[in-house]
């Protein structure tokens, strides 16, 4: 683990940091970096969500990746999968279409692991360095610069990817050289969509008995399975207000399969391509822009 706080008391003044992806955690770190009164640059990818308060909080949009790379030396990436992460590095008016000499991109992006490596090399190529750091917690606490991530990254670029992730993270695990955070990352995920599909599950077999999800919540919160993801997730299925678990179908769907994709022999976790089927299911029938919650629907 990094001791984040020395980071924090170190100036950002030499760094001109931009942002790919305004989704609900990209947001959150934008208002974490502007709350540190870092002047920062966007642009929208696919979406404009969060665009006009970025706007209204004193940001500045550009028209494509390569016009962040112009005006920063820091990009923080924040996108749904290594597609888009592909595309704003290579494609037209993409990253590495402009000359950039140690150019520093931040992935916080929940990626393949191979690919990213391959995507790193790509970019070094271009004299521009490249460090994975996914996040854990959520658009709450990424407003709040309360998020943990786990950093892939060579002990060289420690120290400048370190002073812009404290500016949003409490929490900074460092496990070894990129690709190896998303790698912690995917299996951090696999064992949460597991525990939520399983619990969708027993909602489900309890009603078929007659049994009220209320008693197994209490029973639970007494017992040694008790965790925060479970009870926000039995809490949302007997209460039926907004879903807490703000995370989509399809987004769990998409990391069990990157996990299930760098596993050498797959077939012997039997329990990650259980919850991958389970998943994958839903999206096909529909639900994958659903949250959570929506394994409940019948």
């Amino acid at each position: 683990m990094i001791n984040i706080k020395p980071y924090r008391e170190m100036s950002l003044n030499d760094k001109r940091i931009g942002l790919i992806g305004l989704g609900r955690m990209g947001m959150g770190v934008a208002i974490s970096l502007i709350r540190d009164r870092q002047p920062l640059v966007s642009y929208a990818n696919n979406s404009r969500r969060g665009m006009s308060e970025l706007l209204a909080l004193g940001g500045t949009e550009v028209a494509s990746p390569a016009g962040i790379a112009r005006l920063c030396n820091v990009i923080i990436l924040s996108l749904p999968s290594t597609d888009e992460v592909e595309e704003v590095c290579f494609g037209e008016e993409g990253i590495s279409s402009v000359i950039c000499d140690g150019l520093l991109v931040i992935d916080t992006t929940t990626g393949h692991p191979l690919r990213t490596k391959k995507i790193a090399e790509r970019l070094a190529q271009k004299n521009i360095r490249y460090v994975d750091a996914p996040l854990t917690r959520g658009p709450a606490e990424a407003r709040r610069g309360e998020l943990n991530a786990i950093l892939g990254s060579p002990d060289l670029l420690l120290a400048d990817t370190c002073r812009v992730l404290s500016r949003f993270c409490s929490y900074v695990l460092h496990v070894g050289d990129v690709g190896e955070g998303q790698k912690i990352k995917l299996l951090n995920n696999a064992l949460s969509m597991g525990v939520v599909a399983l619990a969708a599950d027993m909602v489900g077999a309890a009603r078929s008995l007659d049994v009220a999800p209320n008693h197994l919540k209490l029973l639970i919160e007494r017992g040694g399975v008790n965790n925060s993801l479970t009870q926000a997730f039995l809490k949302f299925a007997i209460e039926r207000g907004e879903d807490p678990l703000q995370f989509t179908i399809r987004s769990a769907s998409k990391d069990l399969d990157y996990c299930f994709d760098i596993l050498d022999v797959p077939g012997d976790y039997q329990m990650i391509a259980a919850a991958r089927a389970v998943y994958l299911s839903n999206v096909l029938r529909g639900r994958g822009n659903k949250t959570l919650g929506g394994l409940l629907d019948d």
